[in-house]
């Protein structure tokens, strides 16, 4: 019986804590609902203007990061026009049989290039402005080494330009810029190595150009694929050193250079 009445001593204990608890919690809580409105009052414009700078802060950050895309994406469809330019300046002379056509139509897109690639050139985007440089030095090599619209000589207004050197020197600092500001870049980086080797072979600068191959291949940044055209050019390269000599024309001993004075007595 002892043993009874104890266990109903601590079962009747624990639910009178139980109901202590519930009621401690019932106070606090009707405490706090009867504070709410003073508390409002006197907090109520902190809130408030906390959720304000909270909902503009995110307003903002959205915006940005809306604002950086479209400036990204708006970069790469300039590089785009840029490139597609490029490609249109060399293939030109393919379809164009007019000189004074052709002439024109060159000014048109290297200037359409030009006002692409400008605003690129100062992007935020590192990326994007790496790409802009390199595209730029390729624009200016492709202007150095445009061939001679034939009636250029005669008609000033037909010729590019600035002199095929000055458009030559002009690529070399763009490429030397990719190179200096922009080392991260590594796949720009390397296509603007490839844009100097061609500048040192179109000076014949031979052994500068085998030396930037060489660079090229031993980076080990450098993806397998540039590294087996560095070999390639590498390899061209003795082929481009060697000059081209013309064999002098020789008559074979066999063959007689005047009619046998028999036929003549005939």
């Amino acid at each position: 019986r002892c043993l009874l009445h104890h266990g109903l001593f601590l079962k009747l204990l624990r639910s009178m804590k139980s109901e202590r608890r519930h009621e401690l919690q019932t106070n606090s809580l009707a405490t706090a609902i009867q504070g709410a409105p003073q508390f409002m009052r006197v907090h109520g414009s902190k809130i408030f203007l906390g959720l304000i700078i909270v909902l503009l802060a995110a307003i903002f950050f959205y915006q940005r990061t809306r604002r950086n895309q479209e400036q990204l994406d708006a970069g790469w469809s300039n590089i785009a026009v840029a490139r597609t330019s490029l490609a249109r300046l060399q293939i030109m002379p393919r379809y164009i049989e007019s000189p004074i056509q052709l002439a024109v139509s060159r000014k048109e897109v290297i200037e359409s290039a030009s006002a692409a690639l400008a605003p690129m050139l100062a992007s935020d985007n590192r990326q994007i402005a790496a790409e802009a440089y390199l595209v730029r030095g390729d624009l200016n090599f492709a202007i150095a080494n445009l061939p001679a619209i034939a009636a250029a000589a005669t008609q000033p207004a037909l010729q590019i330009e600035g002199d095929p050197a000055d458009h030559l020197r002009k690529a070399q600092e763009a490429y030397d810029k990719v190179l200096r500001v922009y080392p991260e870049e590594h796949r720009i980086v390397t296509n603007a190595r490839f844009g100097l080797a061609a500048v040192a072979e179109n000076r014949r600068d031979f052994d500068g150009a085998a030396k930037i191959y060489q660079e090229i291949k031993n980076d080990e940044k450098t993806l397998p694929a540039f590294k087996t055209l560095a070999e390639l050019r590498l390899a061209s390269l003795d082929n481009i050193r060697r000059p081209m000599y013309l064999a002098p024309a020789v008559i074979p001993a066999t063959v007689p250079t005047t009619a046998p004075a028999t036929a003549l007595q005939k």
